[in-house]
């Protein structure tokens, strides 16, 4: 290896020095001089200069492009994120009062197991039914699940009020600066305050609807819809599950 670099520089010093000695720097120092200055070049100069700009604009204009797009599906992405948790999370509320009705009237899960949660004892009457509802945390973390009074399915495409009991807002539990969703429509007890995220941007932008369809009684179908407007269209993130009383006595 040494060798093969001595005998590079054998043959490339006298090269090097007869290219880049002052009388050849001075020539081509001369000529790019009289190129770039002669009266025919003016023209020609505006115009590369033109194109240089163009250029430039050119490839300024594709990069914002590039960005803009960029943040555009990013912002996308993550809405649809949120949507799709959402809606799992509608379906999950549904199946955790089954559960804690299991666990509430273990003595008659055959009977029980469709109990609204603000129901005080199992009384069938007050039996989750087809319909439309909103399901919410309690000041206890307890699901709590509301049938809508309208029975108006939510379309956020009508710009109608019946759309207003779907909309999830940002809370802030004060006692201990938990934020969740939540429709806000439930009385909390005194002594628990809850503060409204106004200033956060995703807040009421999501709605979320719980529909109950299929009711027997063994099981039901539960379908959790949410939709919000990006970019002036509006979008819509469904899932649905099949409940079923698993756990009930069999005879």
């Amino acid at each position: 290896m040494l060798n093969l670099i001595l005998v590079l520089k054998r043959w490339l010093q006298p090269l090097l020095l007869t290219l880049f000695n002052s009388d050849t720097l001075k020539i081509l120092q001369k000529f790019i001089q009289n190129y770039y200055h002669s009266p025919s070049r003016g023209g020609e100069t505006l115009i590369e200069v033109i194109i240089a700009v163009f250029v430039v604009a050119l490839g300024s204009a594709i990069a914002t492009s590039l960005i803009v797009s960029a943040l555009q599906s990013n912002s996308l992405s993550r809405d649809n994120l949120i949507g799709m948790n959402l809606a799992e999370e509608g379906i999950e509320a549904v199946r955790s009062i089954r559960d804690t009705n299991w666990l509430k009237y273990g003595f008659d899960k055959e009977n029980c197991w469709n109990i609204l949660p603000s129901a005080p004892t199992c009384d069938t009457a007050q039996a989750i039914t087809a319909g439309y509802y909103a399901v919410e945390m309690d000041e206890n973390f307890v699901w709590q699940m509301t049938k809508i009074s309208s029975q108006e399915a939510l379309d956020l495409t009508t710009n109608s009020p019946t759309n207003d009991p779907y909309r999830l807002e940002i809370v802030t539990r004060n006692t201990n600066n938990i934020s969740f969703y939540s429709h806000n429509k439930l009385s909390h007890p005194a002594g628990v305050n809850y503060q409204e995220q106004n200033s956060d941007p995703e807040d009421g932008r999501f709605y979320r609807m719980i529909e109950i369809l299929n009711v027997a009684p063994d099981s039901m179908e539960v379908r959790s819809t949410v939709q919000w407007i990006s970019q002036g269209h509006v979008n819509t993130a469904p899932l649905s599950a099949i409940l079923t009383n698993y756990q009930k006595v069999k005879k």
